[in-house]
């Protein structure tokens, strides 16, 4: 599977590619995340933020995924009903999410990076960094092409 060339033009080829990695890699990550913790690669990237800042807002983990709030709403809904995290009423409309204490006692953070590792061994620093900066770039436009219809947080 690997150059696989569909098009004319080296830039859809490397879109499809961007596509067909998100993909893949989620289903990796989702098999052995659902396997040790019983939480999906977004589930994870939640607790992976909470696990450095402690809280979030709604809007926040709605930056970090690049999703809609209401499709966060109902992530955190499957979380929150699970045990994973808390929800927390700060005055009328603004709503926290904390880890439960079960979680951090029993989430292990380092076990997707111990998945992604796997992975990514065969990459030098450089490469990692490298790639990482051209996804970047292209995110930004992305965004920056979408202009208000999708701007965070992505509502």
């Amino acid at each position: 599977m690997n150059n696989l060339s569909l098009f004319n033009s080296t830039e859809l080829d490397l879109v499809l590619d961007i596509i067909r990695l998100s993909r893949v890699m989620t289903k990796y990550m989702d098999k052995n995340l659902s396997r040790e913790f019983n939480v999906t690669s977004e589930q994870d990237a939640v607790l992976q933020y909470l696990s450095i800042r402690n809280t979030a807002t709604l809007g926040e983990i709605s930056n970090l995924l690049a999703r809609e709030q209401n499709t966060i709403s109902a992530l955190l809904k499957v979380m929150e009903e699970k045990g994973l995290i808390r929800k927390n009423r700060i005055g009328n409309r603004q709503i926290t999410i904390t880890m439960t204490e079960i979680t951090q006692n029993n989430w292990r953070a380092e076990a997707a990076l111990d998945y992604i590792k796997s992975v990514t061994a065969e990459l030098t620093t450089d490469e990692c960094e490298e790639t990482r900066r051209v996804l970047n770039k292209l995110m930004e436009k992305a965004l920056a092409s979408l202009g208000e219809f999708y701007k965070p947080p992505f509502a």
